[in-house]
């Protein structure tokens, strides 16, 4: 699973490892900032706030000074501007159980 390690309790966890990762690790969010970016910086905030609360894949990266466009935002591989223009936690929290049913982490 990306290489990421998680400990398998049991079958159920196992099966569902292998059937549905996002049910069991969250969903893989990409984010790119720029560092120099007031408004970056808060997505990455709200987005590592989020990941302390639930599974989620968070991978954070840098963008160029030539990008316009900030932050930008996929989630498993799609552009997500309806879930990069969301500035609080709990809504972004509504937003993954909405587009991911079953999104819970395992068991």
């Amino acid at each position: 699973m990306d290489g990421v390690a998680y400990p398998v309790c049991d079958r159920l966890c196992r099966e569902l490892l292998e059937t549905d990762p996002v049910r069991v690790l969250g969903p893989r969010v990409r984010l790119a900032v720029r560092p120099d970016c007031a408004d970056c910086r808060r997505a990455k905030q709200i987005w590592q706030q989020v990941a302390r609360r639930r599974p989620v894949r968070l991978q954070v990266v840098a963008l160029s000074a030539s990008e316009t466009q900030c932050p930008q935002l996929w989630i498993e591989g799609a552009p997500e501007p309806e879930a990069a223009a969301l500035r609080d936690p709990d809504a972004l929290l509504s937003w993954l159980a909405l587009h991911f049913p079953g999104y819970q982490g395992c068991c």
